[in-house]
């Protein structure tokens, strides 16, 4: 007597692959019939009441390539545009912890309060807060390149600005002059903080929780450098060393960012949001020159 069992070819096309597979193999144990349950998710070929192999192996060679593609490494321009972002975050960071060591001394001589001086420091991360949904919104119309670029250099120009600002009379003038070049300096921040979220999520889709956890790294080496960097450079120069230095090297990572950084495909020909945008931080740059 024959133990195999012959389909039945009027029902042929009312089972499913796997009780197919059930029905004309010989009976199998209990823990068989579970594993090949758990594999019918996959649309095997059956021929003559058998697996075709080659549809297996064809399904088991496209999820190597998914996973192969998982584990690509990174690009050169990637590693590029990861180190750009990377040393710009150093630089940010590092150009607002910088003053702390000496500036509140530097300002209580120009009659700055220590309230007002505590402003100066805290109005920074205001303004950020305030305004990076804001900028958020101007990312289809300016793309994230331009806004990238553009606030990091407009940070670079105020921190050397900000160098200069000894030479302003005491009083209120100087705690104005201060407070200014301190929020536009921020909103240069803020730019390029919520450009590089969108670049982030466009250049590293599938890691990037990876990307920003190495970019908050070097956000904290700059926090911990900027102190004692910037009390060495005070003490061997003076008051300017610190803010041309932390300045001149944002404005380096600007130049970077220009030929690094992908060119976006969101980039539209808005040139006139462009140019009041441009034009506003120009502006205020110029301004801030001609009062030091």
């Amino acid at each position: 007597m024959d133990i195999y069992q012959e389909s039945d070819p009027s029902t042929a096309n009312t089972h499913s692959p796997c009780e197919t597979y059930l029905n004309t193999y010989p009976p199998q144990s209990q823990e068989q019939i579970e594993t090949t349950k758990q594999n019918r998710s996959y649309p095997r070929t059956i021929n003559n009441g058998k697996i075709d192999p080659e549809s297996v192996t064809n399904e088991r060679s496209k999820d190597d390539e998914i996973s192969e593609e998982k584990k690509k490494k990174w690009t050169r321009f990637q590693k590029f545009t990861i180190v750009t972002m990377s040393l710009v975050n150093f630089a940010s960071a590092a150009s607002f912890s910088v003053i702390s060591p000496f500036f509140p001394k530097e300002a209580g001589k120009k009659g700055a309060s220590t309230l007002e001086i505590g402003l100066i420091f805290g109005v920074y991360e205001l303004v950020i807060f305030i305004t990076a949904p804001f900028f958020g919104k101007f990312i289809p119309k300016l793309g994230c390149k331009f806004m990238f670029v553009s606030g990091v250099f407009v940070g670079g120009i105020c921190s050397i600005l900000f160098g200069f600002l000894d030479q302003c009379p005491d009083g209120i003038v100087y705690v104005v002059m201060c407070f200014l070049t301190r929020i536009i300096e921020a909103l240069g921040c803020s730019m390029f903080t919520t450009a590089s979220f969108a670049i982030i999520a466009g250049e590293f889709p599938n890691e990037v929780a990876i990307v920003f956890g190495l970019l908050e790294t070097f956000n904290g080496f700059g926090f911990m450098v900027g102190p004692p960097l910037g009390g060495a450079l005070y003490e061997a120069a003076g008051y300017k060393l610190p803010f041309m230095v932390m300045g001149g090297f944002l404005v380096l990572c600007a130049v970077a960012a220009f030929f690094f950084l992908p060119k976006p495909d969101d980039q539209l020909p808005h040139t006139g949001s462009m140019t009041r945008l441009s034009s506003f931080m120009c502006s205020s740059s110029l301004f801030l020159s001609t009062k030091t």
